[in-house]
């Protein structure tokens, strides 16, 4: 087992291939994720896999969806859940 924090008890650990993590670290690192993906200035859109639904946009889409609204069935603003 590696461990890739500091503290074995509150480290997140990468078994088999299995990263697992206390709930309350595993919020803070998707929060720093999406914080990462928002200030990116390219588009990032993400879907589910089963039903194509869009489940996450980045701000950059938002602005550059914006932009294309009028080609769309939706709003920019909208289009998470489509």
């Amino acid at each position: 087992m590696l461990s890739l924090g500091k503290n074995s008890e509150t480290a997140d650990t990468l078994d088999s291939g299995n990263v697992s993590m206390f709930p309350n670290q595993k919020a803070a690192s998707l929060s720093r994720v999406h914080q990462m993906l928002d200030s990116l200035p390219v588009n990032i859109m993400t879907c589910e896999l089963e039903g194509l639904t869009i489940d996450y946009v980045n701000k950059t889409s938002i602005e550059t969806l914006r932009t294309l609204e009028h080609h769309i069935p939706s709003g920019a603003d909208d289009i998470v859940g489509q």
